[in-house]
């Protein structure tokens, strides 16, 4: 199947089609910007779970209304802790959409929107 990423953060636009797989509420597909990462998405109905492994790791969580805490290392070893607070969240058959507020070591640092249709 092909997947349709596509991230918004404060107006920069970050966009790639990749070849990924769905398997029960999973969806697993390579990131083409950063070729040696995979990308995981764990999909429930009102929450989300973004895995990113490779050079980079990291985990973002999604809950509407929720701030939840994640983390981000780099393939130098450094890690932050990154958290999020999600303003809109939709999960359906084909599409997911989340709208949040990023937070790197307590600070906000931006408005993302993320797209990803399969």
């Amino acid at each position: 199947m092909i997947v349709y990423y596509e991230m918004i953060s404060d107006g920069e636009k970050i966009e790639f089609k990749s070849v990924g797989k769905l398997t029960n509420n999973v969806l697993e597909f390579k990131d083409t910007i950063n070729k040696n990462n995979i990308v995981k998405i764990i999909m429930e109905e009102n929450e989300v779970l973004i895995i990113r492994d490779g050079k980079i790791k990291m985990e973002l969580p999604f809950s509407h209304n929720v701030r939840k805490k994640g983390y981000y290392k780099n393939e130098l070893n450094y890690s932050m802790t990154l958290e999020t607070f999600t303003k809109e969240i939709k999960v359906d058959k084909n599409m997911i959409f989340i709208d949040y507020d990023s937070y790197l070591e307590g600070n906000y640092v931006s408005n993302n929107k993320i797209t990803v249709r399969f």
